[in-house]
């Protein structure tokens, strides 16, 4: 069985600090959210998968299931607040 970890998918935490800070650059305004304990399933709120298994193989999407299920609400909730803004 072959397994993917988190970094094997793409470095999100690296790539989104990158994004983030070429974006300040730019025009100044970015609000950049991170969860530590948050597995790469993020849109959306309530519960996602930390793993996927499939045939043979396992994919590990990182982060805990309580730390997903917590970082997907509060990130769902800034959507919100953002675009009520806009």
């Amino acid at each position: 069985m072959s397994v993917a970890t988190p970094s094997a998918i793409w470095p999100a935490t690296h790539m989104a600090n990158r994004v983030a800070a070429r974006l300040k650059v730019a025009n100044g305004a970015v609000k950049h959210l991170q969860f530590p304990d948050a597995s790469h399933v993020l849109m959306g709120f309530g519960e996602a998968p930390i793993r996927i298994v499939g045939h043979g193989s396992t994919m590990e999407l990182g982060g805990s299931e309580d730390g997903t299920r917590s970082a997907r609400d509060s990130a769902w909730s800034a959507v919100l607040s953002f675009l009520a803004e806009v």
